[in-house]
């Protein structure tokens, strides 16, 4: 990776909040996130988060050599674990560029809250239940419940703050102060922007007629939100005007986030038989890819890049130069995925050498026995996966060598040899030849 081209060992950066992380979030980085953004990057959260405790609520300057230093680290892999956390949300970059050096500010943001993150129509307790699996998810949510109060049971007798203070005399008449001062405020995220995927959302505007869905009800909140229900289920611009539709059927006025989330949540457990969106469907996760932010050099590398970036669903569908994979097909992808916990860039390294260099359909008990191996050497990452076909392909290559040699030398040692008559020393004289000569002369005469 040329990290070189966005930072430098000697590029200074400042540490910055807004907010104060308390424990709690701490809680919640260390227990949801961590799984999805992996070590790397949340080691750099927290010791990016400890520089800026120290010192309330701007850092010290550093540089990044420090930084490199402190996390025993190169620089690209700093800067993937940096935009890691810039994907995910907790952590905005921002550069100030100048003749000698660039300037950086590290935004740390807080994480979101477990009532957001555990929401039906959040991408990220989708894929927390991919990584960790269900009995892990399951342990993981009890840890953030709590039990709210009987209604029934008690009474809220709190008093108001009109019912406790009244104004005096000096304060009536008084008008309160303003000022352009930036204050310390506890702002907790309420929505995730997913940025650009493949979603045609003029077409999806294009389709809404006005006769059923005014396109004005689009704002931009409603936008984003449609954006995001799209990308968690997997829905296509015309899936989500029928889902927009349904939302707003009876009241046309407005559309409802919560109404158009479970209307969006509805249509894809009809469509799919009440199963939760196929892991099938999507990518090799983030903290497992290796070249996610890094520009592919070599074959190899763009060949990574593709198992990483490709869903086995289409990588199926490019497999079978377009056509829509057999459900079969889906079901022995997704069973290794479940079963053998095989990450989706892993999968498609794996179908491509089935089918590619095996040149075989795609055989269910070969798969399966492949990928329990591949699960008992836990492997993760499309790199790893390469590297253990490479090695595989070179043990039967010196195995099939070896064999012949073994029967080439095992069919020369089973020949029969041929058998050489030792003759007595009498009968190799030459004086016993030419006499033996002449007596078989003799004889042909007296014939």
């Amino acid at each position: 990776m040329q990290s070189w081209k966005e930072v430098l060992p000697l590029d200074q950066y400042l540490v910055k909040t807004d907010t104060i992380l308390n424990d709690l979030d701490r809680k919640v980085i260390t227990l949801l996130y961590q799984p999805l953004i992996g070590p790397l990057s949340f080691s750099l959260y927290m010791l990016l988060w400890g520089e800026v405790e120290a010192y309330k609520y701007w850092g010290s300057p550093s540089t990044h050599r420090q930084l490199m230093a402190s996390m025993k680290m190169n620089l690209d892999e700093i800067l993937v674990a940096r935009k890691k956390l810039e994907g995910i949300g907790l952590l905005k970059t921002y550069v100030q560029e100048t003749s000698e050096v660039r300037n950086f500010i590290y935004e740390i943001k807080p994480p979101f809250s477990p009532h957001i993150f555990f929401s039906s129509d959040f991408p990220f307790s989708i894929f927390l239940k991919e990584e960790v699996g269900e009995l892990r998810y399951n342990k993981l949510k009890s840890l953030f419940v709590t039990k709210s109060i009987n209604s029934k049971d008690f009474k809220d007798i709190s008093q108001s703050f009109a019912d406790v203070y009244s104004p005096t005399k000096e304060h009536k008449g008084l008008q309160p102060e303003t000022d352009d001062q930036q204050y310390i405020q506890r702002e907790q995220p309420s929505s995730l922007k997913v940025g650009k995927f493949d979603f045609d959302f003029d077409l999806f505007i294009y389709g809404l007629s006005d006769n059923f869905v005014s396109p004005q009800l689009i704002t931009d909140e409603v936008g984003e939100r449609i954006k995001l229900l799209a990308y968690v289920y997997g829905l296509s611009p015309l899936d989500m005007q029928k889902v927009v539709m349904n939302a707003t059927y009876g009241n046309e006025d407005e559309i409802d986030l919560d109404i158009l989330s479970e209307k969006a949540k509805m249509y894809y457990e009809i469509e799919n038989f009440g199963r939760a969106p196929l892991m099938v469907e999507k990518i090799q996760p983030l903290q497992l890819q290796t070249m996610r932010y890094i520009e592919p050099q070599t074959e190899q590398e763009r060949r990574i890049h593709h198992f990483e970036t490709t869903t086995p669903k289409d990588f199926l569908i490019e497999l079978a130069g377009g056509a829509s994979p057999t459900s079969s097909d889906l079901a022995i992808v997704e069973s290794i995925m479940v079963n053998q916990h095989i990450p989706p860039g892993v999968v498609n390294v794996l179908l491509d050498y089935v089918v590619n260099h095996k040149k075989m359909n795609l055989n269910k008990k070969y798969i399966e026995n492949t990928a329990s191996n591949w699960a008992r050497q836990k492997i993760k990452t499309v790199k790893e996966a390469l590297d253990q076909i490479e090695d595989f392909e070179k043990d039967v290559a010196e195995y099939k060598d070896k064999e012949i040699k073994t029967k080439q030398n095992s069919g020369s040692s089973l020949r029969k040899p041929i058998r050489k008559e030792i003759l007595p020393d009498w009968m190799t004289d030459p004086d016993y030849i030419e006499k033996r000569k002449q007596q078989l002369m003799n004889k042909q005469r007296e014939k």
